[in-house]
């Protein structure tokens, strides 16, 4: 595949224009998920979707046909699953083959793009020792939530059962998380559950708006009512979520005050789309 990639900015030059600290900069690009950086120059460039596509279904295929480990950790009583990868350099060829499928020489940047890439899918809770500079230890969830991004580009709409064992099917590896359910879906930004909890709904949080009204528009547009705890996975990163003293809580009801008609039933308040005024 022929992509083309126009050269990013640099960090220094980000700054620059932003009228903000390099430090600043670093924790934003952190946030966006398609910001590659380029080492060690430092320079950044935002991927297509059709680039950090293929390069997510490139990963998932070198995992699968590389027989990669899945491997289980404890740390603080808490079950951590991630795929250990021997020799990164290694992985990353076998990344760049499955990239190249059509013979077309791919851009200058690809093998770049594809570190930064499972940098960002790296697990960051285990306290294993590697054995090498070249090890790499890939976090399951990350790459469970890039399958349930290919599962809903199919169809938008699943029924939970369908939708679960589909998603563990597609899941590279003989090893499965038992506390990974389809609740983690809905806390990483995928999905949300519709008619009952009965189906799941394709909504990227990455596709709604960061403008806090028209995200509440959108949110109601696909979904009639939503409870507090649905609705605080999908107002990160809007501005003005952090108030003063860092309360979020008080910022969140704010939010919901000014954009959201509520109902409480006897156990459970739900939030509606507030009508025009």
């Amino acid at each position: 595949m022929n992509t083309s990639i126009k050269f990013g900015i640099s960090l220094t030059d980000l700054a620059e224009k932003l009228q903000l600290s390099t430090k600043q900069i670093c924790c934003g690009i952190q946030l966006i998920p398609n910001a590659i950086e380029i080492s060690p120059s430092k320079y950044y460039f935002l991927l297509s979707e059709e680039v950090q596509q293929s390069v997510q279904q490139a990963i998932l295929a070198a995992l699968i046909e590389c027989d990669v480990d899945v491997h289980i950790t404890t740390t603080n009583e808490t079950e951590d699953y991630y795929y250990k990868i021997q020799d990164s350099d290694s992985f990353v060829q076998e990344i760049l083959k499955r990239m190249n499928d059509d013979g077309e020489p791919l851009y200058p940047q690809a093998e770049d793009v594809i570190r930064s890439t499972l940098f960002k899918m790296v697990i960051t809770t285990i306290e294993e020792p590697k054995d090498n500079d070249k090890q790499l230890f890939i976090d399951f969830q990350k790459v469970a939530i890039l399958v349930a991004h290919n599962l809903f580009r199919r169809k938008i709409i699943w029924i939970e059962e369908e939708l679960y064992q589909e998603w563990q099917a597609k899941i590279p590896g003989t090893t499965t998380d038992p506390t990974m359910t389809t609740q983690l879906l809905l806390k990483k930004g995928v999905a949300v559950a519709i008619e009952g909890n009965k189906k799941w709904k394709y909504l990227p949080i990455e596709k709604l708006s960061k403008t806090p009204k028209e995200r509440f528009l959108q949110l109601f547009d696909c979904k009639e009512q939503w409870t507090k705890d649905e609705l605080e996975y999908y107002l990160p990163p809007l501005p003005l979520v952090v108030g003063k003293n860092n309360d979020k809580t008080k910022m969140l009801d704010d939010f919901l005050m000014k954009f959201t008609s509520k109902y409480e039933s006897a156990t459970t308040a739900y939030y509606f789309r507030k009508d025009e005024e």
